[in-house]
């Protein structure tokens, strides 16, 4: 534990420029289980990146006869990751994978790494998101996701589940299988009632108008696999439901336009065969105002962005 305390913080800043903080460090040398209490990682002026309140780690004795690093778990409580896109649009993730990709690695061998997880689980994770760019911003929490038999060995299916609220309104699940190698994935994607107030922010270029109000709820069952340089991906019996969305010529202002609830139902997507199939489309409850502008223009043109 003390030489992970000393040692781990100073390799990371010296790879990626980062802050590493360790508190409280514990190792049982019988069943290998390491537990951190408390991480922090931040970048050089200690602006956020990803926290943790506990982790654990147990790795097993049978990796070597596995002849891959075996994991019986590995846990993480409270989890924290602030996602932020700067105003000259810098990604502050793919700033910190690219620091350590600059530092000097072994030469690939083309093959994945022998990984085996039987039970990846976070609980009570949050992330922030923040696009200064844009101007948005939004917390999806608490995210909740458990991860069976994860495994790169050939033929190696695992299950995952995955709950979240966003903080604006409405919720996230997901469960499915997957396989890494080959690569496939089939599942489910639910989004239940998420708030579509405030992502205007990402329609600027295209109108002046303001989501005011609106919800989205949407199924999605998926399945997609890649191999041979072919990526395959289907959407099978989906379905979306838009309701009360409600534009405006400002936040909180006299709205312009509103729909009551559009609905897309047995929406099927082949991405292989270009093919987009859609068995319903209903829309209901619109209304607009037709309103002079200044210079003589009318109804919704003038909330076309110049």
């Amino acid at each position: 534990p003390a030489l992970v305390e000393s040692q781990l913080p100073k390799q990371v800043q010296q790879a990626s420029g980062r802050q590493l903080a360790l508190g409280d460090v514990a190792f049982n040398p019988v069943t290998l289980r390491l537990g951190v209490q408390g991480l922090r990682l931040t970048e050089a002026d200690g602006a956020p990146l990803l926290s943790v309140q506990a982790l654990q780690v147990e790795p097993q004795w049978r990796s070597v006869a596995r002849r891959a690093w075996s994991f019986s778990e590995i846990s993480l409580a409270q989890p924290r990751v602030h996602l932020l896109i700067a105003p000259d649009g810098r990604f502050n993730i793919a700033e910190l994978v690219a620091s350590f990709q600059k530092t000097p690695q072994k030469e690939p061998t083309g093959e994945l790494p022998r990984i085996i997880i039987e039970r990846l689980a976070v609980s009570g994770g949050e992330v922030v998101m923040e696009d200064r760019r844009a101007g948005y911003a939004n917390h999806l929490s608490p995210i909740d996701f458990e991860l069976a038999n994860f495994s790169t060995l050939s033929e190696q299916a695992e299950s995952y589940t995955l709950s979240a609220n966003f903080e604006r309104g409405g919720t996230l699940s997901w469960k499915g299988s997957a396989s890494v190698n080959p690569i496939r994935a089939s599942g489910e994607i639910r989004l239940e009632n998420v708030s579509l107030a405030g992502l205007d922010a990402y329609l600027k270029p295209f109108t002046q108008a303001v989501v005011d109000a609106g919800t989205l709820s949407a199924t999605l069952p998926y399945e997609l696999s890649y191999e041979s340089g072919r990526l395959d991906a289907r959407l099978a019996d989906a379905g979306a439901t838009l309701s009360r969305l409600s534009l405006a010529r400002a936040a909180g202002g006299e709205p312009v336009a509103s729909l009551s609830g559009l609905q897309l139902d047995k929406l099927h997507l082949d991405l292989a065969n270009r093919e987009v199939k859609l068995g319903a489309l209903r829309a209901g409850g619109g209304s607009g105002r037709a309103r002079g502008g200044p210079r003589g223009e009318v109804g919704l043109a003038t909330l076309v962005a110049p």
